[in-house]
């Protein structure tokens, strides 16, 4: 399984959507995708707004934000290097 983390510099969903296009970055595991999506979010300039496996399973930038939590701690030290 893969999953395809979408990330920019848009400050809304609005913007997300309607934007460049975001810059997209693909791990095979989905809690590294979680975390580069909470180092893209931590970060201060890039917001990652969607994470979409190759099965379609999506989730927009308020679930990523609640797998992040709900993840904690097992997310230190990830993503691994590829």
């Amino acid at each position: 399984m893969a999953y395809s983390v979408y990330c920019n510099l848009a400050k809304t969903q609005a913007e997300f959507e309607n934007g460049p296009i975001p810059i997209r970055v693909t791990y095979q595991d989905r809690d590294d995708a979680l975390a580069y999506a909470k180092l893209a979010n931590e970060g201060g300039t890039e917001t990652a707004w969607l994470i979409e496996g190759d099965d379609g399973t999506r989730l927009d930038a308020k679930a990523i934000a609640h797998e992040v939590w709900l993840r904690g701690e097992a997310l230190v030290g990830r993503p691994k290097v590829r």
